[in-house]
């Protein structure tokens, strides 16, 4: 007999990304909740800001419930004040403007299952590798490409803008 498990295994996985680094990647299991974010997340996201990076950028976060409880939002103004982008500041499920979204998973997607990785440490271990493998000048065009599309957004009014873009 041969035993196989119900169900996948999964992982999840955070990051930060900026013009200079990325920060992560930070793995996770299990359901994340506000005090699970603020201890395995932001603590050692912030411990791994670069010098000047909490006091000249913004942090951009989705709604989601873990991100935007009251715990959380505390940890994060302590680091960043007013410069939050989070829910009701930023267009809803609006992943043209997140360049998590509309850059970096897809981009890891692509790369880490090209070996089709047959456990988590495999996982993990290509996710670690395209991460620090994408380059300081490849995260500039990004955040160049970030306030293209935010100017994009602005001239649509907030409505879909990406097929506008050029």
């Amino acid at each position: 007999t041969f035993e196989i498990p119900l169900h996948d295994q999964k992982i999840g996985v955070w990051c930060a990304i900026s013009a200079r680094h990325i920060v992560g990647p930070i793995f996770f299991e299990g359901i994340l909740n506000s005090e699970r974010y603020v201890d395995e997340i932001l603590n050692p996201f912030f411990t791994n800001l670069a010098e000047g990076e909490q006091y000249h950028g913004h942090f951009m976060q989705d709604g989601a419930t873990p991100h935007t409880a009251r715990h959380s939002m505390q940890a994060l103004r302590a680091v960043y004040e007013d410069k939050i982008i989070s829910s009701g500041v930023w267009p809803p499920r609006f992943p043209d403007l997140n360049p998590c979204d509309y850059y970096l998973w897809g981009n890891l997607k692509a790369k880490v299952y090209r070996n089709n990785p047959h456990d988590l440490e495999t996982l993990k271990e290509n996710i670690r590798n395209v991460i620090f493998n994408i380059n300081r000048d490849e995260l500039q065009e990004v955040s160049e490409d970030l306030f293209r599309r935010i100017q994009a957004c602005l001239r649509e009014g907030g409505r879909h803008f990406e097929h506008h873009r050029g």
